[in-house]
């Protein structure tokens, strides 16, 4: 899998990746979290041989954010220059209608996944950006909801009265949960 990504949406898969992933279980994660020009060759270098094997995940919540483009791009170039079929490999994480939601619609891409307006990146995890990769990995989806929803009824219990980062989290948390 290579996963295109920058701030949220690469460093909250790579903290389910580091936390879930058992031992030789799953797909193999590569991820491009930055433009850093040598990081993106070296990562892509490191893609297996058969390139068409290769499902590739972009995300980017308006789909117009340079960085996530600039890695798509290259690693767009690179599959196909390999050999690879960008369109039967991609999947997108995106708002609807967004342009990256546009552009996995008109050149047929597997999947686009819906990430909502509301949704910020740090707390992606808990939608697409996390649960695909939860599955891709063979863990369990069911067992990671509902640790999230034990940590959900700890923090209700707990005084987060003068914690304004808290009581925003609390906040948007029962207002994601009536969507």
């Amino acid at each position: 899998v290579l996963w295109i990504g920058i701030g949220g949406s690469g460093l909250g898969p790579k903290l389910i990746i580091n936390s879930l992933e058992g031992v030789n279980t799953g797909l193999k994660f590569h991820f491009i979290d930055n433009v850093d020009p040598i990081g993106i060759s070296d990562t892509l270098s490191s893609l297996p041989k058969q390139i068409s094997t290769v499902l590739v995940c972009v995300v980017s919540k308006s789909g117009g954010t340079p960085e996530p483009k600039l890695g798509m791009d290259i690693s767009r170039d690179y599959i196909e220059q390999q050999g690879g079929n960008w369109s039967s490999q991609a999947v997108a994480i995106t708002m609807k209608n967004s342009k990256l939601d546009n552009i996995a619609k008109s050149e047929s891409w597997l999947r686009s996944f819906d990430l909502p307006e509301w949704v910020g990146g740090r707390t992606s995890i808990t939608g697409a950006v996390g649960l695909l990769p939860i599955s891709l990995i063979g863990s369990n989806i069911d067992d990671f909801l509902k640790i999230l929803n034990l940590w959900l009824g700890i923090f209700k219990k707990m005084v987060y009265r003068k914690n304004y980062s808290s009581i925003l989290t609390f906040r948007e948390s029962n207002i994601s949960s009536k969507r």
